[in-house]
């Protein structure tokens, strides 16, 4: 699990625009450092987008998201659901 992490963080940033993707980069960089998060500390708006980052990243790993009820499967065919029933009462064929 610890191996996945980098690579969860880099396919979570790789979805960022570039401007943004620079900046959580910058920001998860000192949120693992001792000094970069005793900075971040004297930020607590910072502090609290560094810990939201990390913990949706998280999120995003399966194993993790799961057993707090979030099943992407489920979202995706609830999704298609919606946008068949939304199709066949606009009478469009799909």
């Amino acid at each position: 699990a610890a191996s996945e992490a980098p690579r969860a963080r880099t396919a979570f940033l790789a979805g960022a625009p570039l401007p943004q993707r620079l900046a959580l980069r910058a920001l998860l960089a000192l949120e693992q450092r001792p000094r970069g998060a005793a900075l971040l500390e004297r930020l607590p708006a910072a502090a609290q987008l560094a810990r939201a980052t990390v913990a949706l990243i998280r999120y995003d790993d399966v194993r993790v998201a799961r057993p707090l009820g979030w099943d992407p499967a489920a979202v995706v065919a609830r999704g298609r659901a919606v946008r068949e029933g939304t199709a066949r009462r606009a009478g469009i064929a799909g």
